[in-house]
C-alpha cells in the first residue's frame, strides 16, 4: 500500500474539537473501513452525556491495517444501565469483591450495546442527509420571540421563517436602511422596489388652532395658524412597486392581503413615525393594431 492508499487513523478525542459517535462512524466509513467491523463499548450516558467518543485504540496518526482493531468508548447509555446491577455483579464468581463488575458486564453486553449504537447512528446520519433544513417551527417562533419579533402570520412558511431568523439578529444594522429594505422586500413579494426619502406631502391644521378671517374667537397669534393645511418633506416617503403585472395590481390594492402584508413589513422594517406613500407601476404592454388588442386601462398605443 502507497502513501496515498494508506488510511491514518484520525483524533477522535481531541478535547478542542471532541467527535459524535456518529460523525466518527460516518468518517471511518467515508475511509473505506467497515463500521460493522468497529467494536463499540459504551460506558453510560452520565460518562458522557453528548455521545462524544471518550477513548479510542489505536492511538491518532496510526497506520490502519486490514487486522487492525478498532476500538471506540463511547458516551452512550448501555443495557446494563437499564437493568439491576445483581444481574452482572456475579459474573466473576461469588468470591469477587472488586469493583471491576461494572466494566466487565459492560463488555459482556458490548455487541447489543454496539448494536443499538450503530443503528442509531445510521438512522441520524440519513435523516440529516435526506433531510438537511427540516428544522422546528415552533423552535423558530420561540427564536423569534427572544428578538421581540412576532410573524405575519401565526403558521408561517418554513423559508419565510428561516429569513427573518437569519436577518433579525442584525436588525438594528439594516432596518430603516433603504437600500436594505428594498432587498427585504423583493425576497417576500418578488417584485423590484424604490424607496424615495423626503417626498412632499401635505398635511392639514386642526380645527382648533386654525385662523379664519372674520373671526374674533380665533384671531391670528401665537397659538393660532393661517390656512388649512400645509406642506413639507420630512415627514413622508414613496415606496415604488416596479415591475407589476396588469393582472397583479388587484393584489396591492389597499385592504387586500398582499397589500396588508406589505404594510406589516414596512411597519416593522421602517421608522413608524413617518407616512408611507405606495405607488404600483404597472408593466403595460402596448396595443398592436390588428392583432386582437383591446385599449383599456392596462394597454396603451
Amino acid at each position: 500500500m502507497n502513501q496515498a492508499e494508506q488510511k491514518i487513523m484520525p483524533d477522535f478525542c481531541n478535547r478542542r474539537h471532541p467527535f459524535h459517535y456518529v460523525t466518527a462512524l460516518c468518517v471511518l466509513a467515508k475511509m473505506g473501513i467497515d463500521v460493522d467491523t468497529v467494536d463499540i463499548l459504551a460506558v453510560g450516558e452520565y460518562e458522557n452525556y453528548r455521545g462524544e467518543i471518550q477513548t479510542q485504540s489505536p492511538k491518532p496518526g496510526t497506520a490502519i491495517t486490514d487486522d487492525t482493531r478498532i476500538v471506540l468508548k463511547v458516551g452512550y447509555p448501555s443495557a446494563v444501565d437499564y437493568l439491576p446491577y445483581q444481574m452482572f455483579y456475579g459474573l466473576g464468581g461469588v468470591t469477587s469483591r472488586t469493583g471491576a463488575w461494572e466494566e466487565n458486564s459492560r463488555a459482556f453486553m458490548a455487541p447489543f450495546d454496539a448494536a443499538v449504537i450503530r443503528h442509531q447512528a445510521i438512522a441520524m446520519y440519513q435523516s440529516l442527509k435526506f433531510s438537511f433544513g427540516a428544522v422546528d417551527l415552533a423552535h423558530l417562533l420561540q427564536y423569534l420571540k427572544l428578538l421581540d419579533f412576532t410573524p405575519w402570520e401565526e403558521s408561517p412558511e418554513i423559508s419565510e421563517t428561516l429569513f427573518w431568523v437569519s436577518i433579525m439578529p442584525s436588525f438594528h444594522f439594516w432596518a430603516g436602511n433603504p437600500s436594505f429594505v428594498e432587498k427585504v422586500l423583493c425576497y417576500f413579494f418578488g417584485y423590484d422596489f424604490r424607496i424615495v426619502e423626503n417626498v412632499e406631502s401635505e398635511y392639514g391644521i386642526p380645527d382648533d388652532i386654525r385662523s379664519r378671517l372674520g373671526s374674533s374667537s380665533s384671531a391670528l397669534g401665537e397659538g393660532f395658524v393661517v390656512g388649512r393645511s400645509f406642506k413639507e418633506h420630512d415627514s413622508s416617503y414613496e415606496l415604488q412597486v416596479l415591475g407589476v403585472a396588469p393582472d397583479e395590481v388587484r393584489d396591492l390594492l389597499p385592504g387586500k392581503p398582499k397589500r396588508r402584508k406589505l404594510e406589516w413589513v414596512l411597519s416593522t422594517c421602517m421608522p413608524n413615525n413617518l407616512d408611507c406613500q405606495i405607488t404600483v407601476k404597472v408593466d403595460r404592454s402596448r396595443l398592436v393594431l390588428g392583432q386582437k388588442g383591446c385599449l383599456g386601462y392596462s394597454t396603451f398605443v
